[in-house]
């Protein structure tokens, strides 16, 4: 309309002029003229255009590269559950919140009639797995789960898997008022994959994300987070992204319903708070008690009265993103004969991802150190919280250490590599079982192609080790090969 009204006065002052001279030619000339001005904004406007498009691109490949976008990075590792991978944007969580304005949201469809926006996104994933030794989660490598005794420790096996293929849809509604932040608004998100079942390839639907998220809640400056997400104290940058889905043993961190309080305190730097679903509990049950077989076995069920109580600190400047995060845990157990005992857990965590300088500015090393006791349940590999004394009536929390690394390397911009390296360790109590979780390794080495930001196709070799607490072990190399098509 501004276009065409434009012409329209510069045609009608064209005309003015014309009968003022008594020209018909000056006219023409006038009009033409006007029509060369059209076609060359028409012109500039195509070309703005493409140099748009160009540069979403090239955003899409630099996301592709190790940067953010939306929850959890693509592919695929899991905390617990599991957590996404870098190489696609991993990391969807930690999106910078923009204003309200539909150009500062590309991607996002209006719905029509409100002012809400909404994103569909997600990936279709086939790995090809091939196991030299047993272990009990054929797509998912869990180094508890491999085998250290037993006739069948060295079966290994091959499977096919679209566990990890996924599913999301994120909506934006802006909200009215604003502070020194930007333009207030509301965000869901809900996430899905196919992985509820370690034990099989059979794809089975299952929750992953469900939380919806105020920004700059009732002007304060801090946003509010309700529903199930990331633990607070996670670091998704930290987390290394293999291809296999399940990723190395020392991860720290679940996805749990939870009321979650974000508010900057300076520079690159915010505070978090948060109580979070008490759900994560492994009890471990020592039954020597018994005499005779006559003597029936005692089982417990977790019966937390509070949630757990997180408060972590976030970082971020240039190329470094870190977390610190103190975690507290109501460990309460009740056996199957009404009696009930309680624990104190506790756990304190750093990690993060940091870039690297000069000619290896797009590789970067991930870290995550953690320690405590009563949290073994929160790591990837899911080993004990405590261990129920029978015979003394007693819940004994067992302290565990676990570290990880990795460091991802850009060979050009379509090949890259990563390298990872976790440990975990848990201190047995005297009562505890020969068979007991002891210590775990996991190491990783992949070569990724990407020939377009929509698809990856790479090959991984992984190594794990389970230890017991006599010193049985055993250990299993797994080979996978990933594609992975994202939308």
């Amino acid at each position: 309309m501004v276009m065409t009204y434009a012409v329209l006065l510069m045609a009608m002052s064209g005309m003015a002029a014309a009968e003022e001279l008594g020209d018909t030619q000056r006219l023409l000339r006038i009009i033409e003229e006007q029509q060369r001005r059209l076609d060359e904004q028409d012109a500039r406007i195509a070309e703005q255009r493409k140099a748009l498009q160009d540069l979403r691109k090239e955003v899409e490949a630099l996301q592709g590269r190790g940067g953010t976008s939306a929850e959890a990075q693509p592919a695929a590792v899991a905390v617990g559950t599991e957590a996404p991978s870098q190489a696609q944007g991993k990391g969807k969580s930690f999106q910078t919140v923009g204003a309200a304005h539909p150009e500062e949201w590309p991607g996002f469809i209006q719905v029509p009639g409100t002012d809400t926006q909404f994103k569909i996104s997600g990936f279709a994933e086939l790995d090809l797995i091939h196991d030299t030794n047993d272990v009990a989660t054929p797509t998912a490598f869990v180094t508890q789960a491999i085998r250290t005794r037993g006739e069948g420790k060295d079966d290994g096996q091959t499977s096919f898997s679209v566990q990890a293929s996924r599913l999301a849809l994120e909506t934006r509604t802006p909200l009215q008022g604003s502070s020194a932040r930007g333009p207030r608004r509301v965000t869901t998100f809900i996430s899905a994959d196919f992985f509820n079942n370690l034990g099989s390839a059979t794809p089975e639907f299952r929750l992953r994300e469900a939380y919806g998220e105020v920004t700059d809640f009732l002007h304060s400056g801090g946003d509010l987070l309700l529903g199930q997400t990331w633990s607070t104290y996670t670091n998704l940058y930290s987390i290394p992204s293999t291809l296999e889905f399940w990723g190395p043993n020392a991860i720290f961190g679940a996805r749990s319903p939870m009321v979650r309080w974000t508010m900057p305190v300076g520079k690159g730097l915010k505070l978090k708070l948060a109580a979070e679903a008490a759900n994560l509990r492994n009890f471990e049950v020592d039954n020597s008690y018994q005499i005779d077989s006559s003597d029936s076995s005692v089982s417990v069920e977790n019966r937390p009265q509070w949630p757990d109580g997180v408060v972590a600190l976030e970082w971020e400047r240039d190329a470094v993103h870190l977390t610190g995060g103190f975690i507290a845990r109501d460990l309460r157990a009740r056996t199957n004969g009404g009696h009930t005992e309680s624990a104190f857990g506790w756990a304190t965590t750093v990690g993060g991802r940091i870039g690297m300088p000069a000619i290896l500015q797009d590789d970067f090393l991930q870290f995550q150190l953690t320690y405590g006791e009563g949290i073994g349940s929160l790591f990837n590999d899911f080993p004990p919280d405590a261990v129920y004394d029978v015979a003394r009536d007693d819940l004994k929390p067992l302290k565990t250490l676990g570290w990880l690394v990795g460091y991802q390397h850009w060979w050009s911009k379509k090949f890259y590599s990563l390298a990872s390296y976790g440990w975990l360790k848990q201190d047995n109590k005297d009562i505890q079982l020969p068979t007991a979780y002891k210590k775990t390794q996991y190491a990783s080495f992949n070569l990724v192609w990407t020939p377009d930001p929509r698809w990856l196709l790479g090959g991984e070799l992984v190594y794990g080790s389970r230890e017991d607490k006599d010193g049985k072990s055993g250990s299993n190399v797994r080979s996978v090969i990933t594609s992975r098509f994202n939308f």
